[in-house]
């Protein structure tokens, strides 16, 4: 059978690596997508309460979309927001924090903070988003699925 496709604007992140649309007022999380992306989705794992689907064609990417800083981002999986705008990013943190406080603590409104930007740490175009890389050839990438394992390769001096 095959899957269905239903084109969503994705609103929001959600904690993990997808954005957040809807489809018949049903929740669908899509990876590697942006707040304002207006995606063909199709549909794979389906739950009471939400879906689970990949992109098929990006009909009209969001603004808040850039080029992912890192080299390694599709071999590696461990920044799966690369492709947003930093200061998009903070706001979905923030907003994470919130809604998470909110469901979870049961503080109608919290008071949380802004979320405050971390420092550019190398300016190396290999390895623009961190230092740790740079001293020797090593393995880097998310510790919970080594599938995802990358070599990086020193920065030249």
């Amino acid at each position: 059978m095959p899957k269905q496709t239903v084109r969503l604007m994705i609103d929001r992140l959600s904690y993990g690596p997808a954005g957040v649309g809807r489809s018949e007022g049903k929740v669908v999380f899509v990876p590697g997508t942006a707040p304002g992306d207006e995606v063909e989705v199709a549909i794979g794992e389906e739950r009471k309460n939400y879906t689970r689907g990949h992109v098929t064609a990006l009909v009209s990417p969001s603004h808040h979309r850039r080029v992912p800083p890192c080299p390694y981002v599709t071999q590696c999986g461990g920044c799966p927001w690369q492709h947003i705008a930093y200061a998009e990013q903070l706001k979905a943190k923030e907003a994470t924090v919130r809604e998470q406080l909110q469901r979870i603590g049961g503080i109608a409104d919290p008071p949380v903070l802004p979320i405050l930007a971390a420092p550019l740490v190398s300016q190396c175009p290999q390895h623009p988003v961190g230092a740790r890389h740079q001293e020797a050839e090593r393995d880097a990438g998310p510790e919970i699925d080594p599938a995802h394992r990358v070599r990086f390769q020193p920065c030249s001096p």
